[in-house]
């Protein structure tokens, strides 16, 4: 007995290729490819290529006929660990890194471990565009992984680490701890490029993110999926269906032709079955043309939704939530904060534009200090004060409040 089947990805074939976008802090663009293809127990490679510097100079090694898994590392997506101890449930992730935000705002993916989550998180504007990219250049994009993990796990599927390592891969350094991923960092340094077996597959360093990205898709590792990629796997099977259909209603109609013409005595019941199993095919294509047609219709409206513009607020909390320490946690993040009347009798509500107030709580002071000369370097803060600093011995950290006060001279945009 046969149960479980995935159609889409049986429709979808067992040849992927694997691309990693990697976005710098100048927003300069890095592409790198590699095509898989499993057969039985075997997945091998085929084709690889990088570096590229833009999506038309890597488009003209890419087939439209093969769909792609996209990996994005980079200034786009932030990334963060998070002790298991630290929260109570999943759920309180998006929260911790970025407190009173809008959660359909973001797409987020993370890695569980025994220790620690590792979270990656990203704007689902930003990725609509980057999809979009891919699909006016005829690419279809089923697949998505964000941040640098989905290599960690990659190689502890595999095996391919020691029981105690260190690992400095793309603009990321890993440790492992028996097999498991313990701390993950990003490092913007340049890291030796050699080679590094992953189940049996030589991979150079460099490399390594566009494999893992096909790999874990031929594999069935795949983590949830944004709607927008949704759609492209479903559009993209449903392509497959509709060629399937019409190569099966064409070699019908071969058929009776053919058998017309040499086989001029054939029983005319046997014609009537093919006949009208030729039918049957046809309005299966009709089917497929109309879902295909509503398909494409929501996919417009969704890249429609898309082009709504970037509020200040979500620039803000972008950039302050990319450099929260992990020994700091947020409690709150308030933008433009109601002022308070000193004329009694004045009823209108005002509030200030300039001013960002965060609460949080931290083990140490020195750690609030860091962060504090971190966030200073932004040119669009105009002054940083400490409003309050609480000590709380029961509790083991210090509470404390700040008061930023933004640039109004610079251009956020």
């Amino acid at each position: 007995m046969v149960a479980g089947i995935d159609f889409q990805r049986l429709l979808t074939g067992n040849t992927v290729t694997g691309v990693e976008l990697h976005i710098g802090k100048d927003g300069s663009e890095t592409y790198r490819f590699t095509k898989l293809s499993k057969t039985k127990n075997e997945i091998s490679v085929s084709d690889k290529g990088g570096a590229y510097h833009s999506l038309a100079e890597l488009a003209p090694f890419l087939n439209a006929k093969i769909p792609i898994c996209l990996s994005i590392t980079g200034k786009d997506v932030i990334f963060k660990k998070i002790e298991i101890s630290d929260i109570t449930h999943e759920t309180e992730l998006l929260e911790t890194i970025f407190p009173n935000v809008n959660a359909e705002e973001f797409y987020l993916q993370s890695v569980t471990t025994s220790v620690a989550y590792f979270v990656s998180v990203i704007r689902n504007i930003r990725l609509s565009e980057i999809i979009e990219e891919f699909q006016n250049k005829g690419i279809s994009v089923i697949h998505i992984e964000i941040g640098p993990v989905h290599i960690a796990e990659t190689l502890t599927i595999t095996e391919s680490i020691n029981s105690r390592s260190n690992l400095n891969i793309g603009n990321a350094s890993f440790d492992f701890i028996n097999n498991e991923l313990t701390n993950c960092v990003l490092n913007p340094t340049e890291f030796v490029d050699e080679n590094i077996d992953v189940g049996g597959e030589i991979v150079r360093k460099s490399e390594l993110t566009a494999f893992s990205v096909g790999f874990r898709y031929l594999l069935g590792l795949s983590p949830n999926q944004p709607t927008v990629s949704q759609l492209e796997a479903t559009e993209f099977s449903y392509s497959s269906l509709f060629k399937i259909s019409g190569l099966l209603a064409a070699s019908i109609l071969f058929c009776i032709l053919v058998g017309s013409l040499s086989l001029g005595y054939i029983n005319s019941k046997k014609l009537d079955g093919l006949e009208f199993r030729l039918s049957e095919n046809k309005e299966q294509i009709m089917k497929v043309a109309q879902l295909k047609q509503q398909l494409n219709q929501k996919r417009e409206s969704l890249f429609y939704l898309g082009m709504i513009e970037h509020p200040k607020s979500s620039f803000y909390a972008d950039r302050i939530g990319g450099t929260v320490p992990s020994k700091i946690t947020l409690q709150s993040l308030k933008f433009f904060p109601l002022q308070r009347n000193k004329d009694q009798f004045e009823k209108t509500l005002r509030f200030d534009e300039n001013v960002i107030l965060i609460e949080g709580q931290t083990p140490k002071s020195v750690v609030l200090n860091d962060w504090i000369k971190e966030l200073n370097q932004f040119e669009w803060l105009a002054d940083i004060t400490i409003i309050s600093y609480e000590q709380k011995p029961e509790k083991g950290v210090g509470e404390f409040g700040l008061r930023l006060i933004l640039n109004t001279e610079s251009d956020v945009e």
